[in-house]
């Protein structure tokens, strides 16, 4: 593609961003005004100029990995696969890749483990008495859980503003003499609890997601031969959603941006994040560290009427402390007009209403809704936001009481903890844990797993509180007597014997092995699911799957003891801190209103957008001021506290408006009371936020008639309108296409359902020797060699001991994988190649499928190129190019170096690592290409088509880790 196609249908001012060659650039993106579009056409014509020499030169922050994909994929229009070798990242998995490619020069483990923000909570809840608190201890000991997160919030914030331990001390020794005793003792105590935090994670070997910038801008910042190198590497960086960056994000792109060819795009009217630490004066900051930087200003709206447009601009320019009006009062040295103008005409101006009660608001909004979908504009462009400070249910009951589908915060339904099979669980896990637990065991024996009748329960939990005794021993006494129904007898039978079994079980087995034991070889619960066909029966299996890999899992990583009661006190801390992820995610392309609040509409549009509860108190809320707060001298350039509050209010305020494109509905109401409290004595004051926006306030509606308001109150409220079903584009990896070819009900277990499994010894040798290789190849792209017991090291902090027959069985395997590794290293020492790539991202698109995948492994010497992938398995000289010709993976993996490169690898390479390194070797052809294409294409027509009937064959049933539940299995 052409740059006149890449500069086609650009404004004056988004050509002038797009075409800029050097130097610093600040794209002031006003709303609505196409800054995706910018900074998608300026990476391709970066890479159509040959202003950078190849597309990997690129360096893309981005605010998250879901804006990261979406970025590629519309630079991708454009440029093709040449967009795909850019990097392009959140700040924290650029600066994660940084700190693994120099881990040693870092002082850190190749194979550093990242602990997220519970993990954070459980971590230190672990070491709370290792931290030296003094005048807080009796808080962190009587409440510990409400001490540590403010704490860790505190250091979070600490880290964002790149504040030190020891920096955060050094102002405490300064200060101490002008602060009253009481604060400066605060203070430093908090300092020391924050510098005893760090030495925690760095004697255990992990970090938090603040160590992934501060180390990294630590790392560039002590070593300027380094940080050379990546000016070299990546000689233009652009950064997206400037406005949304901490202070040590900033000086990150400072760093790698130090040859000056710096672009950030932003908005400083829609920074919304305050809470969070983020600064309001980040796209300042950025002229300050690049004061040569040119500025663009994007005025033209691409997406609301003017009538929408002169609203918002009224309301934000009630604002002091933003970049128009500092250059208006002359404090920067830059001209900036705002004025946004729109390509749709005036439209309908936006509306204010006031009711007397929340509930005719949540009326109004329905047959509002209801008219704009008659008038031809779908459900899902209709949006209602509201504060976290009052639910949705009103608007929800209403919308449901008027038959019109909705979902909630835009994808989610409910927390995890909150469905009924992950209860059902953690009531196993606790009997376990506790055998005095009876309310656990009650719900464990009238679940459907045993199905204890009503009166046997009734009979057995009377006997209990009577005789005081735990629900367990009466129950076994309930068995040996005979004294329940015939049924009640079989099982309670079951669940005493499948608890004693699990009991004898768990004392040498990790918590997850347990379970897994219990709802497959014990129960049969999960056979059972998987195999109905009841809608609700598959979505048990769905959150069963997220509970292995969000809980379970991570429990793994970070638990010093990988039991039953551990897990049980792990899961409860987490639930105590207020962890509930939400599960259940909606399809992509439900007709449904998009319920959320302000802050997760940022970066969306509606036709239609309704702005509810616009009441002071709500809008704008009161302060809420966090329990440990840096001092003023340590947190940069701040405005009074009062006005940075307000002021981000009305940004927030400012973004909810400007989500509308067509119609803007400002909603209040009189009383916002829960359900059965009392009449407040006095009304809701209208937000002063939409009489600046629209210099006056709109029309009141009659209070409803008294027998309506008794019905609302005492009606039963019906159950949520329900979306239709959606598809999404289909995404799909070698071993997505290899599962349905072996047996599309196999690719159901594994990828629709997602049945959780116990990995197998092959797979958990697999995984810990791959990412040892991973580590070399990763010190061999920075001109360093890894020692073998380094290697080693990270093959065994790899390792997982689950599923072995033995001990003897697991130290055998240990030993298989430390020969691979070890003539692995041989050989790569003695041959001295340099990988050109490694765990290199590919992505192309064939027919109606999007093909993604990691070669493990590329070199690239001239216009020559060699895939190699790397397996354990041991196997001869001709046999080794056999399986290298025949393989599809690499048929797929040459496909798409092709796709993206525009030329066929020279040879593709299975190495095999045992006893010695065998090379199978195979020449791509245009065989090999069709047999992928194919391969690709039926796997695509059978997943959309929803053929998920099973396949049998003694090789494929055989080998495969759902056979005990599939009821197709051939027989052994």
């Amino acid at each position: 593609m052409g740059m006149a196609d890449i500069l086609s249908g650009l404004t004056e001012e988004q050509r002038a961003a797009v075409t800029y060659r050097g130097g610093p650039l600040l794209v002031l993106a006003g709303v609505g005004t196409g800054k995706t579009t910018v900074i998608t056409r300026r990476i391709a014509h970066l890479i159509a100029e040959g202003i950078v020499e190849r597309p990997s030169q690129l360096l893309v922050f981005t605010f998250s990995h879901q804006a990261a994909e979406e970025m590629l994929d519309r630079a991708f229009d454009w440029v093709r696969y040449a967009a795909l070798d850019a990097w392009v990242a959140t700040y924290h998995a650029v600066g994660e890749r940084i700190l693994r490619e120099n881990a040693p020069l870092a002082g850190l483990p190749p194979d550093f483990r990242v602990l997220d923000e519970w993990d954070q909570r459980v971590f230190l809840l672990d070491h709370l008495t290792e931290l030296p608190v003094r005048t807080l201890r009796p808080r962190a000991l009587r409440q510990p859980l409400r001490f540590l997160t403010p704490l860790l919030s505190f250091i979070g914030r600490a880290k964002d503003d790149a504040v030190s331990p020891e920096a955060y001390r050094a102002w405490c020794d300064g200060a101490a003499a002008s602060l009253p005793s009481d604060e400066a003792d605060l203070h430093r105590e908090l300092a020391d609890c924050y510098a005893a935090y760090q030495e925690l994670l760095e004697r255990d070997g992990v970090m938090d997601f603040g160590d992934l910038i501060v180390r990294t801008v630590r790392l560039l910042e002590g070593r300027p031969g380094l940080l050379a190198e990546y000016h070299q590497r990546f000689p233009h960086v652009l950064a997206d959603e400037f406005q949304d960056t901490s202070r040590a994000e900033l000086r990150l792109i400072e760093l790698l941006a130090g040859h000056g060819n710096a672009t950030a795009v932003g908005d400083d009217d829609q920074a919304i994040y305050g809470f969070r630490g983020v600064p309001w004066d980040n796209l300042l900051a950025f002229l300050r560290a690049f004061p040569l930087a040119k500025v663009v200003v994007l005025t033209q709206n691409f997406r609301s009427t003017q009538g929408i447009l002169d609203a918002a601009t009224r309301l934000i320019r009630a604002n002091s402390y933003r970049l128009e009006a500092l250059s208006l009062r002359g404090e920067i040295p830059y001209s900036i007009t705002k004025e946004l103008t729109s390509i749709h005409g005036p439209g309908h101006p936006p509306v204010h209403r006031q009711f007397p009660s929340v509930e005719e608001e949540a009326e109004f909004v329905a047959r509002e809704v209801r008219k704009l979908n008659a008038a031809g504009v779908p459900y899902r462009e209709i949006a209602l936001l509201y504060r976290n400070r009052y639910r949705p249910d009103p608007y929800l009951r209403a919308l449901s009481e008027e038959g019109i589908p909705w979902t909630l915060a835009g994808r989610f339904r409910a927390g995890m903890f909150d469905q009924e099979v992950i209860r059902l669980m953690m009531s196993f896990l606790r009997t376990l844990a506790d055998p005095g637990d009876s309310q656990s065991l009650y719900h464990l024996l009238g679940s459907p797993i045993y199905r204890l009748g009503g009166e046997d329960l009734a009979l057995l939990t009377s006997r209990s509180q009577r005789e005081h005794r735990p629900l367990r021993q009466v129950l076994a006494a309930a068995v040996a007597a005979g004294s329940l129904s015939e049924e009640g007898q079989q099982a309670a039978a079951r669940a005493l014997a499948d608890l004693a079994a699990c009991e004898d079980l768990a004392r040498g087995n990790p918590a997850g092995r347990v379970l897994y034991a219990f709802l497959m070889e014990r129960t049969g619960y999960l056979q059972a699911l998987a195999q109905s066909d009841d809608p609700a029966a598959g979505q048990a299996v769905e959150h069963i799957a997220e509970f292995f890999e969000r809980v379970v899992h991570r429990f793994e990583e970070v638990a010093r003891y990988d039991r039953v009661p551990w897990f049980v006190r792990y899961v409860d801390e987490l639930r105590e801190l207020g962890w509930n992820p939400m599960v259940g995610e909606a399809e992509p392309g439900v007709d449904a209103v998009q319920v959320m609040t302000f802050h997760q509409a940022k970066g969306m549009e509606f036709v239609a957008v309704f702005l509810t509860g616009l009441v002071e108190d709500f809008f704008p809320g009161r302060i809420t001021r966090p329990t440990f707060v840096l001092p003023r001298g340590l947190r940069g350039e701040d405005i009074p506290e009062d006005i940075a509050h307000l002021e981000e209010q009305r940004r927030l305020f400012y973004v909810g408006m400007t989500r509308a494109k067509r119609r803007l509905y400002l909603l209040s109401a009189d009383d916002y009371r829960p359900p059965g409290e009392a009449p407040r004595k006095r009304m809701a004051k209208v937000s002063r936020f939409v009489l600046e926006a629209l210099g006056e306030q709109g029309e009141r509606s009659p209070e409803a008639p008294a027998l309506l308001r008794i019905r609302r109150q005492g009606g039963e409220p019906p159950p949520p309108a329900p979306g239709s079903e959606g598809t999404g584009p289909l995404q799909l990896s070698f071993r997505q296409v290899d599962d349905w070819l072996t047996c599309p009900l196999k690719y159901r277990y594994v990828h629709v359902l997602r049945v959780p499994i116990r990995l197998h010894p092959i797979v958990i040798l697999g995984n810990a020797v791959h990412q040892a290789i991973q580590a070399y190849h990763l010190a061999k792209v920075q001109g360093r060699t890894l020692p073998l017991a380094e290697l080693e090291a990270v093959f065994r902090h790899a390792w997982r001991s689950e599923g072995f027959l033995s001990a003897a069985h697991e130290e055998e395997m240990l030993r298989h994988g430390a020969a691979a590794l070890a003539a692995f290293h041989r050989f790569e020492e003695a041959s001295g190649a340099q990988p050109t790539f490694v765990e290199k991202f590919f992505a192309f698109v064939e027919g109606e499928a999007k093909v993604i995948g990691y070669w493990d492994r590329v070199d690239r010497i001239g216009n020559q190129a060699l895939i190699i992938d790397y397996k354990t398995s041991e196997v001869g000289e001709e046999a080794a190019d056999h399986r290298a010709r025949e393989s599809l993976q690499l048929a797929i993996y040459a496909l798409g170096y092709e796709r993206m490169f525009g030329d066929r690898p020279h040879e593709v390479q299975l190495r095999f690592l045992t006893p010695e390194v065998v090379v199978g070797r195979a020449t791509p052809t245009d065989r090999l290409a069709d047999r992928a294409l194919a391969a690709i294409r039926d796997a695509t027509a059978g997943i959309r088509s929803g053929a998920f009937a099973a396949k049998p064959s003694f090789a494929a049933c055989s080998s495969c880790a759902y056979r005990t539940i599939c009821p197709s299995a051939l027989p052994l």
